[in-house]
């Protein structure tokens, strides 16, 4: 079997997940490939059996990979996963998700969330999901990878028991809608305008923004250099 994840990591939580999640599939048995979203195209997905996709929660998932999931082709019932990384408002990641891919023909076999340290602007520091991933996340990251691969062919076989329930619609669910909507009708980011003064900028030595804009709309190596937004308000 040959699996594919795709991953959007900001600041490496993420990315320590999809790696245990990698080496539980291997050790099952499978040939798998681990790809940041910005170099995934959707060709390579004919290629593989099994698809992962991971990112951190931005409300539900981050903007990048909606916008890659909501542009794809229909994949005929072909299996994927679902993982993700958040702090302390999981709850309206998968809901939205699963039926998205569920609409582009991918068959989600199962999905699982884990803490990750975040550092956000207007909030406690540290924040409540310090250390995590752990080494206890990191280990149930390892054993979801293999339980993946080694139910696939079985659901493929006929044992659909073994697909995990679709997400519930409770009342978190419903409560976490209703923050995010609060944020959005906002005049102003709630957490703060992001704002770069070029006098202080350290391109090319530094291009973290570069590399985490969720929807590249950054790129320091353009002349003039390109900061901002394309009128969706991602920043103010």
């Amino acid at each position: 079997m040959k699996v594919l994840i795709v991953y959007y990591t900001q600041s490496g939580n993420t990315q320590k997940i999809a790696s245990r999640i990698a080496k539980g599939a291997a050790t099952a048995g499978a040939e798998v490939t681990m790809l940041r979203l910005k170099r995934v195209t959707y060709e390579m997905l004919e290629d593989y059996d099994l698809i992962g996709f991971g990112s951190p929660v931005w409300k539900a998932d981050t903007p990048n990979m909606h916008a890659f999931i909501d542009k794809l082709p229909q994949q005929n019932g072909k299996h994927c996963f679902v993982f993700n990384t958040h702090g302390t408002l999981p709850h309206l990641y998968f809901p939205i998700v699963i039926p998205n891919l569920k609409s582009h023909g991918f068959l989600p076999i199962g999905y699982k969330g884990w803490y990750g340290d975040v550092n956000m602007p207007g909030m406690p520091k540290p924040y409540y999901t310090m250390g995590h991933p752990d080494e206890q996340d990191l280990s149930e990251a390892e054993a979801f990878g293999k339980e993946m691969v080694e139910n696939s062919p079985r659901i493929a076989a006929g044992e659909t028991s073994l697909i995990y329930p679709d997400p519930e619609m409770n009342d978190k669910v419903f409560e976490q809608a209703m923050i995010c909507s609060n944020m959005l009708l906002c005049p102003t980011n709630p957490q703060g305008a992001f704002l770069r003064d070029p006098e202080k900028c350290r391109y090319p030595k530094c291009h973290v923004c570069m590399d985490n804009c969720m929807m590249g709309y950054i790129d320091l190596s353009r002349d003039p250099q390109v900061f901002g937004n394309r009128g969706d308000r991602c920043d103010d």
